[in-house]
């Protein structure tokens, strides 16, 4: 059963639910939590949440209960902790209520107990205890898939199964704090004294749990590295042997970290004199307010080493760089050194912080055994010099991706940011950005910069703006789960997990010493003001004239086999002036030519229906389009709007030529009324009955004419042609179109604010792509009709394009057959190959109104070869001449 927040429970009816096999979810200040008390029931958690069984669940608890089952003391002071915390303490085996814990209840001789997550879970607990019963509690989420903080994001296996399910909307802490903050149980080790997760209230945790003895003194040096105010965007190596360098020191604000280089940065011969600068300067404030540190001399050099730690440090320094590591001894062997020296200048232990360098064939190979060695490792360096020496390689994009991949995935597993290899040229600056650029790509979170001039840019680069982050942190706290728009934007899980972890970078603020100037302002493309009104007129603010030269390039884009398009001869013989102007590229100019004034402010391009070449068009007819708003629907969650357009292009006599109408989908529109006085002088080219005059003269025409009969397949209703003409779309070609049809969208075209693999390729152009694959098999054509177009999924460049059809009726009309047809265009596949003796669903195939999600789910369910492959579904009409 299900119970809504209000109403009252029952602890009694609760424990008789779980004692009796059953499990039950119920909300806590951190999330929604599962629980059971028997074995049955905990093995039935596990099955629902798919848990590993190799990882142990822990119980509810109290201080009286933690006292009553572990062999620790420590109840007191956890009574003085109010905020929801984990504990890990050895169970005390002749406590009567571990007699009847399941196994999974607790690992070895250790057990894990949750205090303070909820009242009601408190009292439950207690009651349970009273009859010798401890109650195992964990997250109520699938594994590995994090806390749910509404009951209706818990997925439904777990809420079919469960006895009761009571719904406390969303937990409190995440309404508090937003949905990017680590919302999980903060876990002390009370066995070895430390902190093993931080979550929830780490902080005020930390310092209560320091103070009343439950951890380590130098846990809070260790949460300090990890969880400070520390930022690894840049770290500046400097020429630590010239003492004018520290005198630029008080000038150095943009660099996150100051690296005082002792190893190969400093010549043998001076590196004396670095130590004696460092131990000068480390004594003074200058340091005061950054975080620095020292790369010491790699263990090789044994005697230079201990020279570095003869150093009298002070907290001024906060890390150690450790180079040339190849194995996690060597960790271990810095650790032993460090922590003497620690000792004799009177400091705790763990004092500094480790930052491991991994710059060898080996230690790229151990890494992530190096990263995890010591708590105190604060941040990772990866380095290509030594490691390209040792492999006999060139610093290459490709050869550094290897490496950097490698390091990147240890520096993960570890929980560490990861500072990228420096860019050594100091004057290639466009070097640099393309290198911080790839390495930022990857999810680096820093780089070693060897100049100050490097420090800025990859600041910019390894940082978001103020506007980013203002727009990241209102998506993700706003994100309910599911799929959304959020201020136009499509907002799904993988996005917003994205977005979580852009917020983890620093804000970069140039420091850049900006002249007296003016601020451009940036012009304003599709809709103004972003207002409709039904009936509203918008026109092309341009004029085309067609010559040769556009039917040349044309042909050079797509396939054109429409004989009254590619020959003059035959155009003339049907009584036509000239060979036409290809159907599909005047559907392509009269969507391109209303981009700017329309939809480059659309977010998609839904679909074109009734498309009707009126008139016949030749070269050197000169065109404009104008669009009538004939319908404005709001999306079903409120948030985005669908335009329902009629278009229609018209040539210099002032003829329509050719009609459609276009459904967009554009962000959330302000619909206001028709002004009263509202006259459009172009008002009157709508009124007009669409009918196809140039259809019917071509259909009369070629029934005169001896000959001619198509030379295409022979068709019936019901069957399925797999068209064999696979071509992709190059960027190059793709750039072409937009810059030939006046197509600006910067989807399509702006490599700069979408990275190449990014960009889309535009759908006017997938549609005449898509029909010559399926043209090349009907042949023949002596008119066509687009009836409606759908868009499914994004095609994007270098992907093939190819197609199948559906054929759903056949008329016959003395000499003309009049074909109705369903073309599926379908990217990245062999069709002819991949989908011969393939059943394709009759629901896909025949079903007239889906929506592309209904046609994904159908291509999910039964046909999974299909599903995310199909781009467009095109219905249309041809009509071809047969044998007499």
């Amino acid at each position: 059963m299900n119970l809504q927040v209000g109403q009252i429970l029952d602890t009694q009816e609760v424990y008789s639910t779980l004692i009796n096999n059953g499990i039950v979810v119920y909300p806590t200040v951190l999330g929604y939590a599962i629980m059971a008390i028997t074995t049955e029931g905990v093995d039935k958690m596990y099955r629902l949440k798919e848990r590993p069984l190799d990882k142990p669940s822990g119980v509810l608890a109290t201080p009286e209960i933690f006292d009553a089952i572990t062999q620790s003391s420590h109840g007191d002071k956890l009574r003085s902790i109010q905020q929801p915390i984990g504990v890990l303490e050895r169970w005390n085996a002749s406590a009567p209520a571990l007699r009847d814990l399941p196994k999974l209840g607790k690992q070895g001789d250790s057990i894990a107990l949750f205090i303070n997550l909820d009242p009601f879970l408190a009292e439950l607990a207690t009651y349970a205890f009273r009859q010798n019963r401890l109650i195992v509690v964990t997250s109520a989420n699938k594994a590995g898939t994090g806390n749910c903080y509404r009951l209706r994001d818990i997925h439904h296996d777990i809420l079919d199964e469960a006895e009761i399910a009571i719904d406390g909307g969303t937990s409190r802490l995440k309404t508090e704090r937003g949905s990017f903050e680590n919302i999980t149980t903060t876990m002390v080790d009370l066995i070895n004294n430390k902190f093993v997760r931080q979550g929830a209230y780490e902080k005020e945790l930390l310092e209560q749990t320091s103070e009343l003895g439950l951890i380590h003194p130098d846990e809070m040096n260790i949460y300090a590295r990890r969880r400070g105010e520390f930022r690894f965007r840049s770290a500046l190596f400097l020429r630590t042997f010239a003492e004018k360098t520290f005198l630029k020191v008080p000038e150095l604000h943009n660099p996150d970290w100051l690296v005082l280089d002792l190893e190969d940065g400093c010549p043998l011969k001076f590196k004396d004199k670095a130590r004696a600068l460092i131990q000068f300067n480390v004594q003074t404030p200058l340091f005061e307010g950054k975080h620095i540190a020292v790369r010491l001399n790699e263990l090789a050099h044994r005697e230079e080493l201990l020279k570095d730690l003869d150093v009298k440090y002070t907290r001024r320094v906060h890390a150690f760089i450790l180079p040339m590591l190849r194995t996690a001894a060597d960790v271990e062997q810095y650790d032993r050194l460090i922590s003497d020296m620690e000792l004799r200048l009177g400091l705790p232990v763990n004092t500094f912080g480790f930052i491991p360098l991994i710059e060898t064939a080996e230690g790229v190979l151990n890494a992530r055994e190096i990263v995890l060695q010591s708590k105190r490792n604060m941040a990772v360096i990866l380095g290509h010099a030594d490691l390209f020496s040792e492999l006999f390689s060139e610093r290459t994009d490709v050869n550094l991706h290897w490496a950097r991949f490698k390091v990147l995935a240890a520096a993960r597993a570890a929980r560490l940011p990861l500072f990228d290899t420096p860019y050594e040229n100091t004057a290639d600056y466009k070097g640099l950005l393309h290198d911080a650029r790839e390495a930022r790509k990857m999810g680096i979170d820093g780089k070693i910069c060897l100049h100050f001039d490097q420090v800025d840019p990859v600041n910019r680069i390894f940082g978001i703006s103020k506007k980013q982050r203002d727009h990241y942190s209102e998506v993700v706290t706003s994100f309910e789960g599911g799929c959304s728009i959020v201020n136009g934007e499509f907002i799904g899980a993988p996005i917003v997990t994205k977005m979580k972890r852009e917020l983890n970078r620093p804000v970069y603020i140039s420091r850049s010493v900006r002249a007296e100037g003016v601020q451009g302002r940036t012009i304003q493309y599709g809709l103004a003001n972003n207002q409709l009104f039904v009936q509203q007129i918008i026109a092309s603010n341009m004029e085309i004239t067609l010559d040769d030269s556009w039917i040349a390039a044309w042909h050079s884009l797509v396939p054109t086999l429409n004989p009254l398009e590619t020959s003059k001869i035959f155009a003339r013989q049907l009584g036509l002036e000239d060979q036409l102007i290809p159907y599909h590229l005047l559907i392509n100019l009269a969507l391109c030519m209303l981009v700017e004034c329309y939809s480059e402010s659309c977010k998609y391009h839904l679909s074109v229906e009734d498309v009707v070449y009126n008139k016949a068009v030749y070269a050197g007819d000169t065109l404009r389009t104008i669009m009538r708003v004939e319908a404005i629907v709001p999306t079903s969650n409120g948030l985005s709007t669908v335009v329902k357009t009629k278009v229609v292009m018209i040539n210099q006599r002032e003829e329509v030529v050719m009609t459609m109408r276009r459904n967009s989908l554009f962000a959330k529109l302000e619909v206001v009324d028709k002004p009263n006085d509202y006259a459009h002088p172009c008002g009157e080219y709508f009124d007009e009955p669409v009918r196809s005059q140039l259809g019917k003269k071509l259909i009369r025409s070629i029934q005169a004419v001896k000959g001619h009969e198509h030379r295409g397949v022979q068709v019936l209703p019901g069957e399925v042609i797999l068209h064999g003409l696979v071509r992709p779309v190059g960027l190059s070609t793709s750039v072409a179109y937009s810059s030939l049809f006046k197509n600006t969208h910067p989807l399509h075209i702006n490599n700069t604010r979408y990275a190449t693999a990014e960009l889309a390729v535009s759908g006017g152009f997938i549609l005449p792509i898509v029909m010559g694959a399926a043209q090349r098999d009907f042949k023949d054509t002596i008119h066509e009709k687009v009836v409606q177009t759908k868009h499914i999924n994004p095609v994007n460049h270098e992907e093939g394009l190819g197609a199948f059809s559906y054929i759903l009726d056949r008329q016959v009309s003395g000499m003309m057959e009049e074909l109705t047809i369903r073309t599926f265009g379908l990217k990245n596949m062999d069709v002819e190959k991949e989908l011969e003796g393939m059943n394709i669903p009759l629901k896909l195939l025949q079903t007239d109104h889906l929506k592309p999600s209904e046609i994904e789910s159908i291509c999910r369910a039964e046909c999974p070869e299909l599903a995310a492959q199909i781009c467009m579904r095109i219905d249309w009409k041809l009509w071809r001449k047969i044998q007499e």
